[in-house]
């Protein structure tokens, strides 16, 4: 064999192994660079996966709170027009201890309808505690005059009463206008 052909056969030799070599590195690169991009679209798609799975289990809260709400006030404004008409007030005397558990667990369940950073929400939310609350004040007030015989006009009372309920009930439905805008944005 002389020189030229060795020479010759070598060159090819080591452009057959460079090439293979920039052919593997070329490949590894891409391929890593492949799995990259699908790791980060999975991690991505956790994350997604995980607040929306988090916005329907406080979606799903904040709809039974606002059933526990409409029960709460079904219940308030019948005790108060019972109060009214009966006048018995050992019968329908809450605890103390009811009473203010009722308003803390109120304006702590207001918290989860304000999580969703709808003010719209939060708001209504607010207003439906307050209105709340105020009635509670003023079954205390109902029994306060009954306690003491004053005079009151029956009818007018169950007219408030029954106002309130009607605008806890408008404040409802605005609130479960919202909470099905954000059920509608979430899938």
């Amino acid at each position: 064999m002389d020189w030229d052909t060795l020479i010759a056969a070598l060159v090819g030799a080591l452009i057959g192994i460079s090439s293979s070599l920039i052919t593997l590195f070329v490949n590894h690169y891409f391929q890593r660079k492949h799995d990259d991009r699908k790791r980060k679209w999975e991690l991505e798609d956790r994350a997604i996966n995980r607040h929306l799975e988090f916005r329907d289990i406080n979606l799903k809260h904040a709809q039974e709170l606002l059933d526990s709400y409409f029960h709460e006030i079904q219940e308030l404004c019948a005790t108060e027009i019972l109060l009214i008409h009966t006048e018995n007030i050992e019968a329908l005397r809450p605890s103390p201890d009811n009473e203010s558990e009722k308003i803390k667990l109120t304006l702590k369940q207001i918290s989860s309808l304000t999580a969703f950073d709808n003010i719209e929400l939060g708001n209504l939310a607010v207003e439906l505690a307050s209105l709340y609350n105020e009635e509670l004040e003023n079954r205390l007030y109902i029994m306060s005059m009954i306690e003491s015989s004053d005079d009151f006009d029956k009818q007018v009372l169950v007219a408030k009463v029954r106002e309130f309920g009607e605008r806890a009930i408008s404040i409802m439905s605005k609130i479960q206008v919202e909470l099905d805008k954000l059920t509608e944005t979430a899938l």
